[in-house]
């Protein structure tokens, strides 16, 4: 496997500073309550919150289901930063 430039990828950090709030603009231009897609994504309304809010990190399984739950792929999410 080759290394992977500094430019080409991002620390935990960077994702978290933009997928949170980008997932919460997202649901909310869907119309979507934190519990609704905490549901359709299985998992908490209190995680949905919390990586909204850049309280936590999340992990690639997770990031996943939200992103299916919303219905868009990450780089429409990534659009929103």
């Amino acid at each position: 496997m080759g290394k992977v430039s500094r430019s080409a990828r991002q620390t935990t950090r960077e994702v978290v500073s933009w997928f949170g709030p980008a997932v919460r603009a997202e649901r909310e231009r869907q119309g979507m309550t934190g519990g609704e897609l905490a549901t359709a994504a299985g998992t908490t309304q209190a995680a949905v919150s919390e990586v909204e809010h850049g309280v936590r990190s999340v992990s690639l399984a997770v990031a996943v289901r939200i992103v299916d739950a919303l219905g868009v792929t990450l780089d429409s999410l990534r659009a929103h930063e």
